[in-house]
């Protein structure tokens, strides 16, 4: 078991004034069978209440609203966690986690994709044997490469080009497990070492989930911390809101930091 502290603050400047602006929050860890909050504080600014509440993929949730006008978004998380990323029980295969094995817009397979896989020649009885021989072909085939993709980028545009970060790696893996027969889900959250949010797979062998990170070629161990999970990129963003007013916004800041605390 490790003992990470994390903080996390984003910063969103419209460039007209706005109101009437409702918010949802992915950001704040929730607590598992593998992971454990010791402490954990959320705010935004302009000041509001949030309301913390569960999604239809028991992920934490923050949602408010902030009537009055303002040009600016703000929220900072921090806090501690416990975290033992052994494997994760698959609570109903056959049921809740059957939507799993399905494809979506982001994840729809080409024929490039299904050729790629079947040259591999896994097959799902190889069981975690294979899922590490995908990841291992995937993170060759790709290159890490920033700015080449947007959260609009779907599975076979990224494979195509061979270029992407970690969401591209894996909506790539998600593609080709759920060809293989078995359910697989997009985790986001964030991981020891890198400065920014992170994206990652849990794919289902013999009745557990396997976290598997394509984008480094590695099994996820007790450095990340998982904010969210959901079928791809579309069911765990950070922050979606809406708001009233002709406006555009941009990322005017962004802190992320996360470490081992002291136990």
């Amino acid at each position: 078991m490790r003992k990470l502290r994390f903080s996390f603050h984003t910063q969103l400047q419209f460039d007209q004034p706005v109101t009437q602006h409702f918010y949802t929050l992915r950001c704040i860890p929730s607590s598992d069978g593998v992971q454990q909050l010791f402490s954990v504080n959320c705010r935004v600014a302009p000041k509001g209440n949030i309301r913390y509440n569960k999604d239809g993929f028991c992920n934490t949730i923050g949602t408010g609203c902030i009537k009055e006008t303002h040009q600016y978004f703000s929220f900072d998380v921090e806090g501690v966690a416990f975290v033992k990323n052994e494997k994760r029980s698959v609570q109903d295969p056959d049921g809740r986690d059957a939507i799993y094995r399905y494809q979506t817009l982001l994840t729809m397979p080409d024929n490039n994709i299904k050729e790629f896989l079947t040259q591999l020649q896994i097959k799902k009885e190889d069981g975690a044997g294979g899922l590490i021989r995908l990841r291992e072909a995937i993170a060759k085939h790709m290159k890490y490469v920033p700015g080449t993709t947007n959260i609009q980028t779907t599975a076979s545009q990224a494979f195509r080009q061979g270029t992407g970060v970690c969401q591209d790696y894996a909506h790539i893996y998600l593609a080709m497990a759920r060809l293989l027969g078995y359910p697989a889900r997009y985790m986001s959250g964030m991981m020891l070492g890198e400065g920014a949010t992170h994206a990652w797979v849990e794919a289902a062998v013999d009745g557990k989930w396997i976290g598997i990170d394509p984008a480094n070629d590695c099994l996820v161990d007790d450095r990340y911390i998982c904010f969210a999970h959901g079928r791809d990129y579309a069911d765990c963003p950070v922050e979606r809101g809406i708001f009233l007013g002709a406006a555009s916004q941009a990322l005017l800041d962004f802190v992320m930091q996360i470490g081992r605390a002291h136990v």
